[in-house]
């Protein structure tokens, strides 16, 4: 699969997940993002889009065959995504993938520290201090 595609899918399915968790805000998400790999204990730096999408195609085209999106908070005015890669095997056709629309990347919606409460919004002050616990845990700090 070429590096263009895959970013073309990563960008849709970013798109929808922006949609849907803006349905549970009282604020639109910063368009602009920044995106880090999620590998469970991790010091992994900030990247871009493109970034994440060129770590995750290998040499000879593969690349996971499932990726989940998800907004994990607010960092210096971005949307932070993290990228939660699956415990399955490398695939090297988009037919391999189980998502249909997105390719490998899954929208999953917010990362949040509990369940909202029904009809619950978060606000931008919320998502920026959610971004920092990620990051202060996942760094160690």
């Amino acid at each position: 699969m070429e590096k263009t595609q895959l970013i073309a899918l990563a960008q849709a399915a970013l798109s929808e997940n922006f949609e849907r968790v803006n349905s549970l805000l009282n604020f639109a998400l910063p368009e602009e993002s920044i995106h880090w790999i999620w590998l469970g204990s991790m010091k992994e730096e900030l990247m871009t889009l493109e970034d994440a999408v060129e770590l995750f195609l290998g040499p000879t085209g593969d690349f996971p065959a499932i990726i989940d999106l998800v907004v994990a908070g607010i960092l210096d005015g971005q949307t932070l995504v993290a990228w939660l890669r699956s415990g399955h095997p490398d695939v090297h056709d988009i037919e391999q993938t189980w998502n249909e629309g997105y390719g490998p990347f899954k929208p999953m919606g917010i990362m949040t520290p509990s369940a909202l409460a029904p009809g619950q919004k978060l606000n931008f002050a919320q998502l920026e201090r959610l971004a920092e616990k990620k990051l202060r845990f996942c760094s160690g700090i």
